[in-house]
């Protein structure tokens, strides 16, 4: 497990922006636009709507988003 701190600026701020306007909720698109850049492999949730909208591609997200549960099933593959 791996731990950091990502400070929201500008950039993160704007591609949040564009994730809200395709349709995301305020905060999935700001956690999504800072996992984004923070490289992360994985963006774990619990929240359907929300992996569903990751899935189909919604805004071009660059992150996997995924339940935890599968993410979890997946790694003991």
């Amino acid at each position: 497990m791996s731990t950091s701190m990502v400070l929201i600026d500008d950039l993160i701020s704007d591609r949040a922006r564009e994730l809200t306007k395709a349709g995301y909720g305020a905060f999935d698109a700001l956690h999504l636009a800072t996992a984004e850049s923070a490289g992360v492999d994985a963006l774990l949730s619990t929240d359907d709507q929300f992996i569903r909208l990751a899935l189909r591609g919604v805004g071009h997200p660059r992150v996997m988003v995924q339940n935890p549960v599968s993410w979890v099933r997946k790694q003991g593959s």
